[in-house]
Protein backbone atom coordinates (compact mmCIF):
# COMPACT_ATOMS: atom_id res chain seq x y z
CA UNK A 1 0.00 0.00 0.00
CA UNK A 2 1.27 3.27 -1.15
CA UNK A 3 1.28 6.37 0.50
CA UNK A 4 1.20 9.68 -1.51
CA UNK A 5 2.60 12.85 0.05
CA UNK A 6 0.63 15.65 -1.62
CA UNK A 7 1.42 18.37 0.47
CA UNK A 8 5.25 18.07 0.29
CA UNK A 9 7.63 20.89 -0.48
CA UNK A 10 10.49 20.09 -2.22
CA UNK A 11 13.61 22.74 -1.38
CA UNK A 12 15.87 22.93 -4.42
CA UNK A 13 17.46 25.98 -3.43
CA UNK A 14 20.73 26.31 -1.53
CA UNK A 15 20.44 29.79 -0.56
CA UNK A 16 18.26 29.06 2.85
CA UNK A 17 20.53 26.54 4.07
CA UNK A 18 24.08 27.03 5.37
CA UNK A 19 26.50 25.15 3.81
CA UNK A 20 28.42 21.94 6.05
CA UNK A 21 31.48 24.07 6.97
CA UNK A 22 29.20 26.87 7.89
CA UNK A 23 26.87 24.70 10.20
CA UNK A 24 29.35 23.14 11.74
CA UNK A 25 31.34 26.11 12.41
CA UNK A 26 27.97 27.88 14.12
CA UNK A 27 27.07 25.01 15.19
CA UNK A 28 30.94 24.25 17.14
CA UNK A 29 30.68 28.18 18.55
CA UNK A 30 27.90 27.57 20.34
CA UNK A 31 28.87 23.94 22.12
CA UNK A 32 27.81 21.71 19.36
CA UNK A 33 29.49 18.40 18.96
CA UNK A 34 31.69 19.60 16.12
CA UNK A 35 34.07 21.67 18.88
CA UNK A 36 32.33 19.77 21.97
CA UNK A 37 32.72 23.25 23.75
CA UNK A 38 35.49 22.50 26.62
CA UNK A 39 33.83 19.55 28.14
CA UNK A 40 36.83 18.65 29.79
CA UNK A 41 36.45 21.55 32.08
CA UNK A 42 33.22 20.18 33.66
CA UNK A 43 35.01 17.67 35.70
CA UNK A 44 37.01 21.27 37.17
CA UNK A 45 33.90 23.09 37.43
CA UNK A 46 32.05 20.36 39.08
CA UNK A 47 34.82 19.40 41.25
CA UNK A 48 35.63 23.10 42.15
CA UNK A 49 31.65 23.79 43.02
CA UNK A 50 31.59 20.75 45.41
CA UNK A 51 34.00 21.72 47.57
CA UNK A 52 32.85 25.28 47.94
CA UNK A 53 29.19 23.80 48.40
CA UNK A 54 30.75 21.40 51.34
CA UNK A 55 32.60 23.81 52.90
CA UNK A 56 29.04 25.92 53.16
CA UNK A 57 27.34 22.93 54.40
CA UNK A 58 29.33 21.73 57.27
CA UNK A 59 28.91 24.85 59.26
CA UNK A 60 25.23 25.56 58.14
CA UNK A 61 24.45 21.82 58.67
CA UNK A 62 26.44 21.88 62.72
CA UNK A 63 24.84 24.54 63.63
CA UNK A 64 21.10 23.62 63.03
CA UNK A 65 18.73 23.21 65.94
CA UNK A 66 17.31 19.74 64.16
CA UNK A 67 20.72 18.59 63.47
CA UNK A 68 22.09 19.03 67.02
CA UNK A 69 18.58 17.80 68.56
CA UNK A 70 18.71 14.40 66.53
CA UNK A 71 22.41 13.95 67.40
CA UNK A 72 21.84 15.49 70.82
CA UNK A 73 23.83 18.07 71.89
CA UNK A 74 23.36 21.89 72.73
CA UNK A 75 24.49 24.38 70.08
CA UNK A 76 26.76 27.31 71.71
CA UNK A 77 25.02 30.91 72.38
CA UNK A 78 26.69 32.50 69.84
CA UNK A 79 25.50 35.85 68.11
CA UNK A 80 23.39 35.16 64.91
CA UNK A 81 23.23 31.22 65.89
Amino acid sequence: MAHEHTDQVQHTDRTEHPESGEHDAGHAAHGGHAGHGGHEDHVTVFRRLFWVMLALAVPVTLTSAGFADLLGYTLPQLPGV
